[in-house]
């Protein structure tokens, strides 16, 4: 019988930029929130209850970082530092919510994955007003009202 990691969610992204200041507004404007930033890092989060969603570093070009998953439990993490190839030990997670992470790497080309628990969740920040959608046959808003 095998054991397996059970994943519950992706939870956040990981990206390098070479210009971290053009990504800074572009996220902004696409309408993420800055929660931290550091000399060289910016943490985003969305509307939900994630503590963040997209994390962006400086570094010398365009890179995908991976993806972080949650997983069910601390024995999900402890399973990975023993059966993934090259996954690190795991970590305390220096990031908004905190937590605990485990990195791994796709032996294929090597690209990383986060597995994370026991982040703190967060209150939703927004809620989006529900719209008034017209149709072919009935319509439900004003003329120019979007």
């Amino acid at each position: 019988m095998y054991t397996k990691i059970c994943l519950k969610r992706i939870a956040h992204v990981y990206y390098t930029h070479a210009d971290l200041e053009e990504a800074n507004r572009f996220l902004l404007d696409f309408g993420f929130t800055m929660v931290k930033r550091t000399s060289d890092t910016i943490y985003y989060r969305g509307y939900g209850s994630e503590p963040f969603v997209y994390c962006a570093t400086q570094g010398e070009s365009n890179v995908f970082g991976g993806a972080a998953f949650v997983v069910d439990s601390f024995s999900d993490l402890e399973l990975a530092t023993q059966t993934l190839p090259l996954a690190t030990p795991i970590h305390d997670l220096d990031a908004p919510g905190g937590g605990k992470c485990v990195i791994f790497y796709d032996p294929v080309d090597n690209c990383p994955f986060h597995l994370v628990y026991g982040q703190a969740a967060v209150e939703p920040s927004v809620s989006f007003p529900e719209l008034e959608y017209n149709f072919p046959t009935s319509k439900h808003r004003p003329v120019n009202k979007t």
